[in-house]
């Protein structure tokens, strides 16, 4: 409960990762380079120090499935990267985010923010 920093990278993680028992303040989420399906992050409320994520080259379908479903300035702060690349999440809604922002190889069709 006591994490701050996660990196799981290029290893052969498949269907759903939970990290909503981190409640210690992440910083710094990378899990790039699996075969994920769905990320489960920690409240928000637990995520006001989070700066940067790297959810890329897995296979999330959704903004949601990929953890990033509340990135809104208010809500994240601190948070200034996002890599979601080469997943397959079809649309993306980044209202509010101020930062570097990667989805690149994705099946993106609608994109708001």
């Amino acid at each position: 409960t006591k994490l701050t920093y996660v990196n799981l990278s290029n290893n052969k993680l498949t269907g759903t990762l939970n990290l909503s028992r981190c409640t210690g303040g992440l910083t710094t989420i990378m899990v790039n380079n699996n075969s994920l399906t769905k990320l489960t992050m920690p409240a928000v409320s637990n995520l006001r120090k989070l700066d940067y994520i790297d959810v890329s080259n897995n296979q999330f379908a959704s903004q949601a499935n990929a953890g990033l479903g509340n990135i809104s300035l208010s809500s994240l702060p601190n948070l200034t990267e996002i890599y979601a690349s080469n997943n397959r999440i079809t649309s993306f809604n980044c209202s509010g985010f101020e930062g570097i922002l990667d989805l690149s190889n994705n099946r993106i069709t609608t994109f708001s923010g």
